[in-house]
């Protein structure tokens, strides 16, 4: 058996991505292993699938993570697929690979891996950065972006078999499992933001600057796609792998729908590689997986759980220790229900400033209310007043507020966040 493998992690929606992943790895690395952990429920037509011999399915429930049904709860669904990434890891390394690299299943292998391999057995951990030179001034993502949500692109991370990595992983899990938010507003942003920290803590943390490796919209600022002799070049050197992140397999213009300047009418050169990629996607079974639901999306009797759910069962999880709060017969769905968490829709992933409409009405009202704040309170207690809603507008830090008097103080690794500044 080759010492060297790949993974990716996706949920059951995702799946023909992660396909189309394996598929591009398994033209320069046929010997390998290729798993694809699947965050979701058991799945048939993922099973049906998993014939192909190009990658190995795991299922989340197979890394025997404890007390798994309530971090799976906690946790959204970009939350639990990005924090199970160093438990992953840690079980490949664990089953006697050398080398082992994760990618995002949004990422498509154009070149061979001998260079990402090669640097791997030479370092314990190794990590691209979301760019290597300074982003324009107004442009976004911006070089602000990058320190909110991290250094590193944790779309790409390799390990080698040493102690030191296993220290790595073990610190890395514990707070992916813990305290992983997607939250930048209190430092976190999923799993990775906590590796800024690793090359401080570690020895042997590597970061690859090739510009044939990560290219994604964040850094196309910097790198230059050219096809030469039927071959993809980034600033002259081989291109590697490319990530699509944030892509609409339904646009034929757009690169990415999370804050890009960049279309495919400005970047005409990106064009070729987004539309072999689309339909790679598409023939991989994208129509027929687009529209499975989150396994672990609703509770058993199929009310949906929303983000306020999740986040007061994160203050109040040990009060539930034991019990399954997916189960709509149990004391966590009773409380939620007669504390009026629930609802039928969950639309707070869809605001943010880029959606920001100053016209709406709503807004509006509520800036009203708040010139009137400022009148009636001046200008210090106003500031005060800003500083308390800015700590309590975050869900997790709203135990006062809840007041549900269960009787224990947060835990899980969920202290109050407070700033000195």
């Amino acid at each position: 058996m080759t010492s060297c493998a790949a993974c990716t992690i996706v949920s059951a929606n995702y799946f023909p991505f992660a396909r189309t992943l394996a598929e591009s790895y398994a033209k320069f690395r046929p010997v390998d292993a290729f798993f694809i952990l699947v965050v979701d429920q058991h799945c048939k037509a993922i099973d049906q699938a998993s014939t192909d011999g190009r990658f190995k399915v795991l299922y989340v429930d197979e890394l025997d993570i404890p007390d798994f049904r309530s971090i799976a709860f906690k946790y959204d669904i970009l939350e639990l697929n990005t924090n199970v990434k160093p438990t992953l890891l840690a079980h490949l390394l664990k089953s006697g690979y050398q080398s082992v690299i994760y990618f995002d299943p949004d990422i498509y292998i154009f070149g061979g891996l001998e260079l990402l391999y090669e640097q791997l057995a030479k370092c314990n951990v190794l990590v691209t950065p979301h760019a290597t030179t300074p982003v324009p001034d107004f442009e976004r993502p911006s070089d602000q972006d990058f320190s909110a949500t991290g250094v590193f692109n944790l779309g790409f991370i390799g390990v080698s078999n040493t102690q030191e990595t296993q220290r790595f992983l073990q610190w890395w899990e514990q707070r992916c499992l813990q305290l992983a938010y997607s939250d930048t507003r209190t430092g976190l942003f999923v799993d990775q933001k906590w590796v800024d920290l690793a090359p401080c803590y570690f020895d042997g943390i590597r970061v690859l600057k090739h510009p044939g490796c990560n290219v994604a919209s964040w850094n196309f600022h910097e790198r230059r796609l050219r096809q030469q002799s039927g071959e993809y070049t980034i600033n002259g050197e081989p291109l590697i792998f490319f990530h699509f992140s944030g892509i609409d397999i339904t646009s034929e213009l757009q690169i990415s729908k999370n804050h890009c300047k960049y279309t495919l009418e400005n970047r005409p050169e990106f064009a070729p590689l987004y539309q072999f990629y689309r339909q790679r996607v598409v023939a991989n079974g994208y129509q027929e997986f687009i529209s499975i639901p989150y396994g672990f999306g609703t509770f058993s009797n199929g009310v949906r759980i929303n983000s306020l759910a999740r986040r007061v069962f994160s203050i109040y999880s040990a009060e539930f220790s034991g019990e399954d709060p997916f189960d709509a017969n149990g004391r966590f769905f009773a409380q939620a229900k007669r504390r009026h968490l629930l609802s039928a829709a969950d639309p707070a992933g869809k605001i943010s400033v880029l959606n920001y409409n100053p016209d709406d009405i709503r807004l509006k009202t509520i800036n009203a209310l708040f010139r009137t704040a400022l009148t009636i309170l001046g200008g210090a207690r106003y500031t005060m007043l800003m500083k308390y809603l800015s700590y309590i507008s975050i869900l997790r830090n709203q135990r006062d507020v809840l007041a549900w008097k269960i009787g224990s103080q947060p835990t899980n690794g969920m202290v109050r966040e407070q700033s000195s500044q």
